[in-house]
């Protein structure tokens, strides 16, 4: 088997070797073909970069200047990365604030705060205020039972 990471790829299989054992697949190579086919087209693409390159700005200088006033729109359109900064600020930022807004806005401070959190709050004191009209005056002065000093409350009896 050819290695294509020294030290990785005899520890992999010789890690999955009892996986595969039996198995006509572990025999089988990947084909290298693509891969070189890819370096070959990432070096030519780099090359030809390079070339324009020099070419722009060592033996013309002023070739890029003119061509940049040429085709004005064009460099703007391109030195402005194509303006995905806007359209992503105007398709993705701005709506996605505009629903925080109004989540904060309606659904926390009316829906939340006023209805199950203030609802609640509500219920309790209301409650607590029905248990205290109810309880007898005496129940409210007396101090806690633990004490040895304390007779009972009556309400608790």
């Amino acid at each position: 088997m050819r290695s294509r990471s020294p030290g990785v790829d005899h520890a992999i299989n010789n890690f999955l070797a009892p996986s595969f054992r039996g198995s006509h697949l572990a025999t089988l190579e990947p084909s290298t073909g693509t891969d070189w086919i890819g370096l070959l087209i990432g070096a030519i693409v780099g090359l030809f970069g390079i070339t324009t390159a020099y070419r722009f700005y060592v033996q013309t200088p002023g070739a890029s200047l003119r061509l940049q006033q040429r085709l004005g729109p064009v460099h703007t359109f391109l030195v402005n990365k194509w303006y995905f900064d806007e359209l992503i600020d105007y398709v993705v930022v701005r709506p996605a604030l505009l629903i925080g807004r109004v989540c904060d806005s309606v659904l926390e401070q009316i829906v939340i705060n006023g209805g199950v959190t203030g609802g609640i709050t509500g219920l309790v004191r209301a409650g607590s205020a029905t248990v205290r009209r109810a309880r007898p005056a005496s129940c409210a002065t007396t101090p806690p039972p633990s004490s040895s000093a304390c007779r009972p409350c009556p309400c608790t009896s």
